[in-house]
């Protein structure tokens, strides 16, 4: 098959250029018509193609779509604010978009202990302390010590697990779960499509998260911010990548987690070992996100290995776990 006579993107057969309208306008007409593609299927050897892998007309006018609603919403959000700022500066502008009124959530906890259902073995045993909002607390321990059995316990994710001890929402005695939506927890394990690009993870979490009653032009200043926030403006057009199919580096996946909690908004962010995998420049950049979280009131916890890493969160509450030698 060969790509001649065929005009490139944005053409029409003489070599004349559409208008963006006049494309989507052709687009919603035919969706599966080959005109207006510069298709490149391969050489005649049969060797691998060199050319870009071929799009449908539907896929591409999606795309379109979605970009151009989220000018629209961003050029909304500028009228509204009577702000002459070009749409290039979005990025400024999300730097400087203020976080939604989040409600503080305090969690204390006295004589927390878990035990394996069916079993008298004991996973915890009377733990007690405070999270505060605004501070992040750094939970440190060697392997094994029950670091992340214990913040699946405060966020009311354990399971395979019987718990006791009283544990108080702002001085309440109610179920975490009750605040599960307003609760991230951002696990070991990726929580990513692979599918999907960076900004699409984002823009999916947070069109499913964020409050109803929120704007499509807030909704997008909430992304940019997060992009913004955790460096991934170079990776966002990126696939995040599959088992199949590779994407972006192991660093930027983790950051990419971090993010999808963070479009949500949280009033409270747990992180099992969000550092682990990362490299030093970008550890220190999460950890400089994180803070900003916790200066808007965020109350954060955070399983990590290394010392040095509290220190630079200026972490205020370490919990220090400890292995309880058992008899065989």
């Amino acid at each position: 098959m060969s790509s001649k006579g065929l005009p490139p993107v944005g053409t029409d057969g003489a070599g004349k250029k559409e208008s963006l309208p006049d494309m989507m306008s052709s687009l919603e007409e035919n969706p599966d018509g080959p005109e207006g593609f510069n298709m490149e299927i391969g050489d005649k050897t049969g060797k691998k193609p060199k050319g870009k892998q071929m799009h449908s007309r539907s896929q591409i006018f999606k795309y379109a779509y979605g970009q151009i609603e989220k000018e629209k919403a961003i050029q909304q959000e500028m009228e509204e604010n009577d702000n002459n700022m070009t749409l290039s500066g979005v990025v400024s502008m999300a730097k400087e978009h203020e976080v939604g009124s989040r409600m503080p959530i305090e969690v204390a906890f006295k004589d927390l202990t878990l035990t394996l259902t069916g079993s008298k073995k004991k996973i915890l045993r009377s733990v007690t302390g405070k999270l505060m909002p605004g501070r992040v607390a750094a939970v440190m321990g060697p392997s094994g010590a029950g670091k992340t059995t214990f913040l699946s316990a405060v966020a009311g994710k354990a399971t395979g697990c019987d718990t006791s001890g009283l544990v108080l929402i702002n001085g309440k005695v109610e179920p975490i779960r009750a605040y599960k939506r307003i609760i991230g927890f951002v696990p070991q394990d990726d929580i990513v499509h692979g599918n999907l690009t960076v900004e699409e993870n984002l823009w999916f979490n947070a069109r499913c998260r964020l409050a109803a009653d929120m704007s499509k032009a807030e909704k997008v200043l909430v992304v940019e911010r997060v992009i913004e926030s955790l460096g991934l403006q170079p990776v966002r057009d990126s696939l995040v990548g599959t088992v199949e199919q590779r994407g972006i580096s192991g660093g930027q996946r983790k950051r990419v987690n971090v993010g999808v909690e963070m479009v949500m908004e949280p009033s409270v962010l747990i992180l099992d070992e969000p550092t682990s995998g990362l490299d030093s420049a970008s550890s220190l950049l999460l950890l400089r996100a994180l803070r900003r979280e916790a200066l808007e009131g965020v109350n954060i916890s955070m399983v990590v290995h290394q010392p040095r890493f509290a220190s630079n969160l200026k972490c205020r509450t370490v919990y220090v776990c400890l292995i309880a030698y058992t008899s065989p």
